[in-house]
């Protein structure tokens, strides 16, 4: 079974109903317990407060995009004026490689040559 983390204290909670419906309460207790620390540490996680390169290393978007985001008032601003952050749960989605925008710059004369020879072998096929 595969889930993501806010979804296991659901979970959680109907393991402890159903334990406590066959007579465990001890356990059912148990699952209660780990089900509300998980909310309480997703709900920090969610709630704390990144700078601009925190964040975009985080979403894969430039400080400068992001910065212009929280500017244009589609991110909230979670710092001050002029030293903005962003709550991680504000965080636009994860940018996916190969998706729109600029194509990475390569690093080194060397990068620049493999790309050259691969765009060769492309259009030889």
């Amino acid at each position: 079974m595969q889930c993501i983390p806010g979804d296991l204290p659901a979970l959680w909670r109907n393991r402890a109903d159903f334990l406590r419906e066959f007579g465990d309460p001890n356990s059912a207790r148990l699952w209660e317990l780990a089900a509300t620390e998980l909310e309480r540490a997703l709900q920090l996680f969610g709630n704390e407060a990144l700078s601009l390169r925190s964040a975009s290393r985080e979403c894969g978007f430039t400080a400068d995009h992001l910065g212009a985001l929280v500017k244009r008032g589609r991110i909230p601003n979670a710092g001050r004026k002029g030293a903005p952050r962003i709550r991680r749960e504000d965080l636009p989605p994860k940018k996916q490689p190969g998706g729109r925008g600029r194509p990475p710059r390569p690093k080194s004369e060397f990068d620049v040559d493999v790309l050259r020879v691969a765009q060769s072998f492309k259009e030889k096929r």
